[in-house]
């Protein structure tokens, strides 16, 4: 019998309203905010590596070549009960670019 794994995707949702942004975020995939030349990035992945990372086990370059960095802890279809992240931020202007 062959092995199986359990995937599960990755999911970023994101509401406009005025100029008013609300998104939900699981996963790996990223939201971002630009404003003029300056990129900030609005999540933090779901993700054993970043879990390490932000506990303080890990440097930044130890978590960069890490064999386990692939790991996602939270994503759409996996059997365990996921918690989206939710938040919002002021965009300041009604122009909006998207990419994925």
């Amino acid at each position: 019998m062959k092995p199986t794994r359990e995937w599960g995707q990755p999911s970023e949702a994101l509401a406009v309203i005025g100029t008013q942004a609300i998104y939900a975020h699981i996963g790996d995939s990223r939201i971002g905010l630009i404003r003029g030349e300056e990129y900030r990035q609005l999540t933090s992945d779901h993700s054993l590596v970043n879990e390490l990372l932000k506990a303080g086990q890990l440097t930044p370059e130890e978590a960069e070549a890490h064999p386990q960095k692939n790991i996602i802890t939270q994503s759409i279809g996996q059997k365990d009960e996921i918690q989206p992240d939710f938040r919002n931020c002021q965009l300041g202007s009604r122009r909006l670019s998207l990419a994925q």
